[in-house]
């Protein structure tokens, strides 16, 4: 930029995206959530990585109490016996510096990839 368009007033621009283009950047044309953003989850990895550590299971259910255990897998196989496939539940993994919580969806993933659950369904 020259010293001259320093020095001129500011323009009021409606949109943003008019004032980002003419300083060379572009705005997002996709401003929806775009589901291919969304963090991916391995199975087999989380049952390995979290296989010594506390986890908590709550199903979202008036008066459902938290239930501890000391691994995911655990955790997985209390959900899909008490009927986690078909409600809202959370697991959540108690790590020393922060908690993972891994909602309905999540879960759902974890109970179809139960390590020796593969072949059954």
């Amino acid at each position: 930029m020259n010293g001259r368009a320093l020095l001129r007033p500011a323009r009021r621009w409606a949109d943003n995206s008019a004032f980002l283009r003419r300083i060379g950047i572009r705005w997002p044309t996709n401003r929806r959530r775009c589901k291919a953003n969304a963090m991916a989850l391995d199975p087999e990895k989380a049952f390995l990585d979290y296989s010594t550590a506390d986890c908590s299971v709550q199903f979202w259910t008036a008066n459902a109490p938290a239930v501890q255990f000391t691994s995911l897998e655990a955790a997985v196989r209390f959900a899909k016996d008490h009927g986690g496939r078909w409600e809202e539940i959370e697991i959540t993994v108690h790590l020393p510096r922060e908690d993972i919580a891994f909602a309905t969806g999540k879960v759902h993933q974890l109970i179809d990839a139960l390590p020796g659950e593969l072949g059954k369904k």
